[in-house]
């Protein structure tokens, strides 16, 4: 129990520092842009990305895997309690940009533990789930932070 547990708490902070370092990345780049507020706004919120999972219910069932039966009700809360989750707003539309921001570096964070590509997610996933199409200004939100945030491994060939 207690190697299991390290294990789960382990996999939190690797989450934390995952979201951390794309939201740093993601906020420099707001910085350079001219978007300083945007930036800097995100690198403080991903101070205390999460922290609700470190207390409570949320500590217990997420983390150390206690109440399974629980498991649903707490993950409701936690979204409903979280600004960087759509569910906190009741509409992924009406998020503030930070948080959408901050909701990109979770997804990211999210897509590379699971070894997933971020971009099928959002739009086999978080599309159908929220209730945004291409057309929406959130989807355009959206994909203009992800685009910043993923690394782009090789550059495309002219004439290819």
């Amino acid at each position: 129990m207690l190697e299991q547990n390290r294990k789960n708490i382990q996999d939190l902070l690797d989450h934390l520092d995952d979201v951390r370092q794309s939201a740093n990345k993601l906020g420099m780049k707001l910085i350079e842009e001219g978007n300083f507020d945007l930036g800097r706004l995100l690198m403080a919120n991903v101070c205390h990305h999460d922290a609700s999972k470190f207390l409570g219910v949320e500590w217990d069932v997420l983390v150390l895997g206690n109440r399974q039966e629980l498991l649903q009700t707490v993950i409701e809360q936690h979204n409903r309690s979280n600004p960087h989750h759509p569910e906190y707003y009741g509409k992924i539309q009406d998020m503030y940009d930070v948080h959408v921001a901050e909701m990109c570096c979770d997804w990211k964070a999210r897509s590379s533990k699971f070894g997933t590509s971020l971009e099928e997610w959002i739009h086999n996933e978080a599309m159908p789930r929220y209730g945004f199409t291409k057309n929406d200004e959130i989807y355009g939100k959206i994909m203009r932070f992800v685009h910043m945030i993923l690394d782009k491994p090789f550059a495309r060939m002219k004439g290819k």
